[in-house]
């Protein structure tokens, strides 16, 4: 097959930290979300629409998460200091959301943290969207 370009997987191999992975070199946000109430559709978090840990869309109101900054196309990379993994369908969401009413309930905060960088994909996608190439 294709010989890897520099940079690519092989090269990371090295440079990976526990719980890392890919996102080793990645930019992160952490974001503090705190409120008496939780969002009043249980399926998305603080407002979010997750497709994975990806958020896909964000509620325009009443979410936490728009008036926290959160933007479409970061990823969840931990909440709580749990770390979520993207091949478990659905963690991310229950994760969120089982944070999101024990704050509602307790008053706690919530601390997640997101990788911010869009995957090219996702760069390309809206590109398109722009009318770019």
């Amino acid at each position: 097959g294709p010989t890897a370009p520099p940079g690519s997987s092989q090269d990371k191999a090295k440079k990976v930290k526990k719980n890392k992975k890919e996102d080793a070199g990645a930019p992160t946000k952490e974001v503090v979300f705190s409120g008496s109430e939780a969002f009043n559709k249980p399926t998305h978090p603080f407002g979010l629409e997750l497709d994975g840990g990806l958020v896909v869309d964000l509620a325009d109101k009443g979410g936490l998460a728009l008036a926290a900054g959160v933007q479409i196309g970061w990823r969840v990379l931990s909440v709580d200091g749990k770390a979520v993994s993207e091949e478990e369908v659905g963690l991310a969401a229950e994760l969120l959301r089982a944070a999101e009413e024990k704050m509602a309930k307790e008053g706690t905060k919530v601390v997640v943290r997101f990788v911010t960088e869009e995957p090219m994909h996702w760069k390309r996608a809206s590109n398109k969207l722009a009318g770019r190439r």
